[in-house]
């Protein structure tokens, strides 16, 4: 039978072994800053200095702030309030979406433009398939900036957009595959639509793309999607921040979520010393109780 003392020292050296592995490995949630794989937005987050903004926090100095939101979570009526604040104030609000939660928010900012909220595919003007549309035609204060084309991937398409706020429009080969089957079926709104646009709100303004897979280190590098992004987000001498909040997390992403939690908690000097120090202590259990064993059976065996 195992000592108790052997057995708890065993149980708290696993757990503290499988924190740091939470810790260390690194994630694989889709659209994450911190994922440095193709799904996620390490390239973007580094490029621009990206902050994350936590749960149900909001950015300061909005104007000189660009609040990225990926909406596929709900959001809160505190939220929306303190959204739609923030750009009346002077922020610039990018809402980047193909079929999640943007119309809710649309909605509440009391605009007229929606997502399709079913795919928008490309059979002429793509990279290898229909489903990363490739877009060359830009409008607006985009229409002079020397952008050739950008790529997006799988996206929606905007709909109920006025003219004179559209950035840039799809082919008119483009289709809404309303039902999903991959083609066009009579029926189906047909090309071209806009695939980003601006409106001007308070003092601040509201950014829309219809993609939210533009922002992954897959997608990123593709034709002048940096610069496309740079230019239609205005990040140019701004503070950017990805609102991670309405992004689905996984298990994995939710414990590195608390383990970064508990770090700033107990980041102090002292406390860092004091946790080692208990580590170590509980690493070490077992060869104290056992060489402590063996000193008092040695003090206690006769000799000859």
């Amino acid at each position: 039978m195992v000592p108790p003392k052997i057995a708890w020292a065993s149980i708290a050296g696993v757990l503290l072994l499988s924190l740091f592995l939470v810790w260390l490995y690194p994630s694989t949630q889709d659209l994450m800053p911190e994922n440095p794989f193709w799904n996620g937005l390490q390239n973007f987050s580094r490029e621009y200095a990206v902050e994350i903004s936590e749960p149900k926090e909001g950015p300061g100095a909005p104007q000189a702030t660009a609040l990225i939101t990926i909406p596929y979570a709900p959001y809160e009526d505190a939220e929306l309030e303190r959204i739609k604040q923030f750009i009346l104030d002077g922020g610039t609000l990018a809402i980047l979406d193909d079929f999640g939660q943007g119309n809710s928010l649309l909605k509440y900012l009391g605009l007229e433009a929606r997502f399709s909220g079913s795919p928008m595919l490309d059979p002429l003007f793509n990279f290898k398939n229909a489903e990363l549309p490739r877009v060359t035609h830009f409008e607006g204060r985009l229409k002079d900036k020397g952008l050739n084309s950008i790529l997006l991937n799988r996206p929606s398409a905007l709909l109920q957009v006025e003219s004179t706020s559209v950035l840039a429009r799809s082919s008119e080969a483009s289709f809404i595959d309303s039902n999903g089957n991959g083609t066009w079926d009579r029926g189906e709104p047909l090309g071209p639509f806009p695939v980003a646009a601006e409106i001007a709100m308070g003092k601040g303004k509201i950014v829309l793309v219809s993609d939210a897979g533009i922002l992954i280190s897959g997608m990123i590098g593709r034709d002048d999607n940096y610069r496309f992004l740079q230019e239609a987000l205005g990040l140019e001498g701004k503070q950017a921040i990805i609102d991670i909040s309405h992004i689905p997390s996984s298990a994995l992403e939710r414990a590195k979520g608390e383990l970064a939690r508990l770090r700033r908690a107990v980041s102090g000097r002292y406390t860092v010393t004091a946790l080692v120090l208990l580590s170590l202590a509980l690493a070490f259990m077992p060869l104290w109780a056992r060489q402590d064993k063996e000193d008092k059976n040695g003090r206690s065996r006769p000799t000859t």
